[in-house]
């Protein structure tokens, strides 16, 4: 039987070391190849956040109960759009309304007394000037006839010394000396009568002035006291109408509502308590919420970025492509912030929205296997418990 496999076992004896070499010659060119890949091919480096989200570039506004009351109407709709300064919500002011129209009865009742307070301080004061201009008038007479008086007194008095010559003389009777005399007397008498009429028009124009000036400063008082009252009824005005104000929720900016509650007429709303929010429109941001230690000191503005959205698988919408913007530098609640900016293909994305959640990769780096590999060891190494307790000392 060996015989008739003579010839084929010399055969297999010769490709023996044929094949051996082939092996050999494969297995180096596979190992070569691996370590050029191994030291020579870059391989990139990702930051994977912890979760990622998109917002508008402005702020969304919150909209919050100014104040607790029972809802008199709601304008509260999930995704109306809605201009600044639109009602978006009345809570009811009746008790502030009806304080407000007793203030303003109140402020046009006192508005009135000032008017007819004004309108008789001025017709007394006219009186005054006219009292004031009588007495002078009178007062000017009465000096007039005194100052007559004298003149005919006098004059008396020369008839009296000219009678008196002529009596001494026997021209002229004593009685009729006498009667110059009397004459003479009863003038100037006259004239002291006048003299102290002056003075009584004085003395009653003054107490007349100053009564009526008294009564004058009475009703400038009562004037200034009523004014005190407008001005208090206007600060009670203007604190009813701003607190009716507060009682109507007006939108803060402009933009669609969302996380908005559910309200009717006559449902108690707590002070402070969200209502809903507004989101502005504007173009749409990523944030992503990234561990420190692979993000400080290795993401950067301007790196490459992809966004992950949840509920929208990659192979049929895709991956959106994102730049990082800004990275915070300090880290909050265990995280660090990073933005990003959409690219324009991304932003176009009919599924782009305020809200949606997801996740973004970040492109670190670039390196070889060898240097990951190399870290990988590092991270071990420095990891130990053994090599953490044990301090290096210097030979």
């Amino acid at each position: 039987m060996p015989q008739h496999y003579a010839q084929t076992m010399r055969a297999f004896a010769a490709e023996r070391p044929r094949r051996a070499i082939l092996t050999w010659l494969g297995s180096g060119v596979a190992a070569a190849l691996w370590l050029g890949w191994f030291f020579l091919a870059g391989v990139n480096v990702h930051a994977m956040s912890d979760e990622a989200r998109l917002e508008v570039a402005e702020a969304p506004s919150g909209v919050d109960a100014p104040l607790a009351g029972e809802v008199l109407s709601s304008a509260l709709v999930l995704g109306a759009e809605v201009t600044k300064g639109d009602v978006l919500l009345e809570f009811d002011a009746r008790r502030e309304k009806l304080q407000l129209q007793e203030e303003e009865l109140r402020l046009k009742a006192t508005q009135t007394k000032i008017a007819a307070l004004d309108a008789e301080i001025a017709a007394r004061q006219t009186a005054l000037r006219e009292t004031e201009s009588a007495a002078r008038d009178a007062r000017e007479a009465a000096r007039a006839r005194a100052r007559e008086t004298r003149a005919a007194a006098d004059f008396a008095a020369e008839e009296e010394k000219r009678i008196g010559r002529l009596a001494a003389d026997g021209v002229s009777p004593r009685v009729a000396v006498q009667k110059a005399a009397s004459e003479r007397k009863r003038l100037e008498a006259t004239a002291a009568a006048l003299d102290a009429d002056i003075g009584r028009i004085d003395g009653e124009a003054k107490a007349k002035a100053n009564a009526a000036q008294a009564d004058i400063e009475r009703l400038n008082f009562e004037a200034r006291e009523l004014a005190g009252d407008i001005q208090s009824s206007e600060a009670a005005i203007a604190r009813l109408s701003l607190e009716i104000e507060r009682h109507v929720l007006r939108a803060g900016v402009s933009g669609k509502l969302a996380d908005v509650a559910s309200l009717h007429g006559g449902s108690y709303v707590p002070e402070g308590q969200r209502l809903g929010v507004i989101v502005p429109k504007g173009e749409v941001q990523v944030i992503a919420e990234f561990q420190p230690s692979p993000v400080l000191g290795r993401v950067r503005e301007g790196q490459h970025a992809e966004l992950h959205l949840d509920g929208f698988p990659w192979s049929q919408y895709g991956v959106l492509t994102a730049t990082v913007r800004r990275v915070d530098s300090e880290v909050r609640d265990g995280r660090v912030r990073v933005e990003l900016d959409l690219d324009t293909s991304a932003s176009a994305s009919p599924i782009i929205q305020h809200g949606l959640p997801g996740s973004v990769t970040v492109n670190v780096e670039r390196v070889t296997p060898a240097i990951l590999l190399l870290r990988a060891a590092g991270v071990m190494l420095a990891g130990s418990p053994a090599e953490a307790a044990t301090p290096e000392r210097a030979p």
